[in-house]
């Protein structure tokens, strides 16, 4: 078993968080660029979200594996979040509940995971 010392730990979470940081600032990037679908609000990303077209197709939810973005154009893990991604549609907050219960997906499983 490796043993790593506090101050390798502490550089890989810091190397690991800016990854993260850096992947949510290319999807605040793209939410904005998109806007809502239905009502075109664009001002603030935190109020858009991702909203899957057709729930059932959900592997993962987006934001958690931003990180995935800082690697390189062509690696795997790469291509599985702009597959996610294209899977969705950018809708604000409001919206986004509004369809939500309109079309009951709350009650969805996921079944697989990545």
């Amino acid at each position: 078993m490796r043993v790593r010392s506090e101050e390798s730990k502490e550089k890989d979470n810091i190397r690991r968080r800016k990854k993260y940081d850096e992947g949510q600032s290319i999807l605040r990037r793209y939410k904005t660029m998109k806007g809502c679908a239905h009502c075109g609000y664009r001002a603030f990303s935190a109020a858009l979200h991702f909203d899957h077209i057709i729930p059932e197709d959900k592997k993962f939810l987006v934001p958690t594996k931003a990180h995935y973005l800082r690697y390189g154009k062509n690696t795997k893990s790469n291509k599985k979040i702009k597959e996610e991604v294209f899977k969705c549609q950018v809708l604000c907050a409001n919206c986004h509940a509004i369809r939500t219960n309109t079309e009951e997906h709350y009650g969805i499983k996921r079944l697989a995971r990545v």
